[in-house]
């Protein structure tokens, strides 16, 4: 059992990817669920751009064809 709400967000934010888990300790979350909102809006930022990115590069190679 975890002792304080700080700690659990603490203990949860070291179990995230190190390139999320960065991204979220910058904000200071204090309560679990202010870093699980992070983390999640983090993630779904990503694929949404990484998404995009894969959208331009296939239209890229229809202009070069």
């Amino acid at each position: 059992m975890i002792a304080t709400e700080a700690a659990r967000a603490d203990k949860f934010v070291r179990g995230l990817r190190l390139d999320i888990q960065g991204l979220v300790r910058a904000f200071r979350p204090t309560t679990h669920a202010d870093a699980l909102r992070l983390a999640v809006d983090l993630s779904l930022q990503e694929r949404a751009n990484s998404s995009k990115s894969v959208v331009e590069n296939v239209r890229r190679m229809k202009i070069v064809e």
